[in-house]
């Protein structure tokens, strides 16, 4: 399963795999988030969480999947991969997809330094609205 929170207020996806993530996974959770840029909102940045997590290879060619409307995905300016596992080729895959990104890579305990990197990437890049009753979407996704 693919956890995925839109955070509008600061324009970055969270996503949190929990198991091995498939195909239909990431396309579901492009399709979700694609629907929140269709409202308008935009998508600066990404961090994927995940304390352990096996094999980061395919994850990386997987995120191919991740196609958002508008080219969206080429405006992500910072990626963060937090986790405690070496992360394999994944970097190499995701700087291939997000052309135009900076990954940085945090361990696991780091989270609240890489939301913050985050955070501070994303800040000034779009109008974000911030809606403090709607500032976060979470999405669970489910494959077909």
């Amino acid at each position: 399963m693919l956890n995925t929170v839109v955070s509008t207020e600061h324009s970055v996806v969270f996503l949190e795999p929990e198991t091995v993530v498939d195909k239909k996974e990431f396309k579901a959770a492009a399709k979700a988030v694609n629907a929140h840029v269709g409202e308008g909102h935009a998508v600066a940045c990404l961090m994927i969480h995940v304390e352990k997590f096996e094999p980061w290879d395919d994850f990386g060619k997987l995120v191919e999947e991740f196609s958002l409307k508008d080219n969206m995905h080429e405006w992500i300016t910072n990626i963060a991969l937090v986790t405690d596992n070496a992360t394999g080729d994944c970097s190499t895959h995701l700087q291939t997809h997000f052309k135009n990104a900076k990954i940085q890579i945090y361990s696991y305990c780091e989270y609240d330094k890489a939301e913050a990197w985050l955070h501070d990437g994303a800040n000034g890049l779009f109008d974000a609205e911030s809606d403090d009753a709607n500032s976060d979407m979470e999405i669970e996704m489910q494959a077909d």
